[in-house]
């Protein structure tokens, strides 16, 4: 065996086993990773020869793997996936006999007729070959979940049913189907197979001692150069160990993008890699990945760390609980030792977040269409009643200006103003706005209260859409 193939085996070790693991049960799972975890290449990994030998020994020929890559597809439809999964049976299937009927797969209109194609050739390779498991290595498996109907991961788990089991599924996502599901079919999706969304799921989190080294080796000999290990060492902090920031991160060694001392600190690292542009575009890939309210937590970061006590302030219980998991589960965050604060994975992570949080909107903002709150650029989580953004919409009509009590009673209330009965109203709807938008009573951001005369919106930025 060739010293590659070595490394090949060796690389992501403990995760492959438990992939195998799982499918000589005859189970399903999941693998969950922010982009540029190497989620594909992982899935790739699993076709080799050389690893099969190695997990599985005497079991190989008990396996028939099929890679299935959904950006492949022309569009994520239940029809596309069920043409793709039946073309790539298709070479299995015609070991089976000359008589079989011939036809291209991918010229198929109808969803049913595919459908049926797919479970008729599943059929008829088991009913040949009683030992054999079909695993489909299902990559980007997120469009099933927000561009398919719900329908299909029912057509999924029925084949595998009638397969008795002998049909599994390794699929990769970026994000756990409780933070890509939030509309109001999400729970159908949920429900539709519930054996990937609660049974066997691993995260694939940045690397472990050995892999690293593997991957500080293959680069340097990729790139015919050679890292000292003291700048080794302060590459693998600063980018936490995850796969795509530290093969960048090296990449800027090799080519001199990015000059860097021994004697650096990880902060001024940090600072030096994040103006790379490669290393910008492998932490953007990386951001773009996370759901907007891994983001939103992510911006609540203080020097790193992100506590759990003061993101239930700002957002419901659950999607805090939802989002920490997520991130916990893809290594983005790790636990400390003091209790729900969690650290961010990598110091180059923190310094491109605290990038993005610098480059947004300061201010005010309104979304008119979702009925919104944006402030300095994030999404603020509490909902304003009815009345409470009326105000806001029509105050910041006139942004800056003072508004009299007569003219905002009008706006809000659609009634004329009458002091007896209005100033009371006003002022408790002003303070319950205050405060749900965070604004403090006695000296507001943004709601200000001009005493005898009205109030006025500062800082406003604007409608966003």
């Amino acid at each position: 065996m060739s010293i590659h193939s070595d490394r090949r085996i060796l690389f992501r070790h403990q995760d492959i086993r438990y992939v195998m693991h799982a499918l000589k049960l005859k189970k399903s799972c999941a693998l969950i990773g922010a982009d540029g975890a190497g989620k594909t290449s992982f899935l790739r990994r699993l076709l080799s020869q050389e690893v099969q030998e190695q997990f599985l020994a005497d079991q190989q020929e008990a396996f028939l793997f099929l890679f299935l890559n959904t950006y492949e597809l022309e569009q994520s439809s239940a029809l596309a996936y069920y043409q793709r999964m039946a073309l790539l049976l298709e070479p299995s299937y015609r070991q089976l006999g000359p008589s079989l009927p011939e036809g291209n797969v991918l010229l198929l209109e109808n969803e049913t007729i595919a459908r049926h194609l797919l479970f008729e050739r599943v059929e008829a390779i088991l009913q040949a070959k009683p030992d054999l498991t079909i695993v489909f290595l299902i990559d980007a498996f997120d469009a099933a979940f927000v561009e398919v109907k719900p329908h299909f991961l029912r057509v999924l788990r029925a084949l595998r049913e009638e397969a008795q089991r002998r049909v599994c599924y390794v699929v990769s996502c970026s994000n756990l189907p409780a933070l890509i599901c939030q509309t109001p079919e999400g729970k159908v999706v949920k429900e539709s197979f519930l054996e990937l969304f609660n049974g066997h799921v691993r995260g694939l989190k940045g690397l472990e001692h050995t892999d690293i080294q593997l991957l500080l080796r293959d680069v340097q000999q990729e790139y015919h150069f050679f890292c000292s290990p003291e700048i080794e060492q302060l590459l693998i902090e600063v980018t936490g160990g995850y796969h795509n920031l530290l093969r960048m991160a090296l990449a800027t060694q090799a080519e001199r993008t990015v000059r860097l001392h021994e004697r650096d600190s990880i902060t001024v690292c940090a600072e030096k890699l994040i103006r790379d542009s490669g290393v910008l575009s492998a932490c953007e890939q990386l951001w773009n990945s996370l759901s907007d309210i891994e983001q939103h937590m992510l911006f609540q970061m203080q020097k790193g760390l992100l506590s759990r006590n003061a993101l239930v302030e700002l957002f419901p219980v659950r999607q805090v609980n939802d989002a920490l998991n997520s991130l916990l589960l893809k290594g983005i965050l790790i636990e400390t030792n003091r209790s729900k604060v969690y650290r961010c994975f990598a110091p180059l992570f923190v310094a491109f977040v605290l990038l993005q949080l610098s480059t947004q909107t300061h201010g005010l903002q309104l979304d008119m269409i979702r009925r919104q709150v944006w402030i300095d650029g994030k999404l603020h989580p509490v909902r304003l009643t009815v009345k409470e953004f009326t105000l806001l919409t029509y105050l910041a009509q006139h942004a800056g200006e003072i508004c009299s009590r007569a003219e905002t009673t009008k706006a809000v209330y659609g009634e004329e103003y009458d002091p007896l009965r209005d100033d009371a109203r006003l002022d408790a709807l002003v303070e319950r706005t205050r405060h749900c938008i965070g604004d403090r009573s006695r000296s507001p951001r943004f709601l200000e209260t001009v005493r005898g005369i009205g109030h006025r919106l500062n800082g406003y930025g604007g409608e966003r859409r």
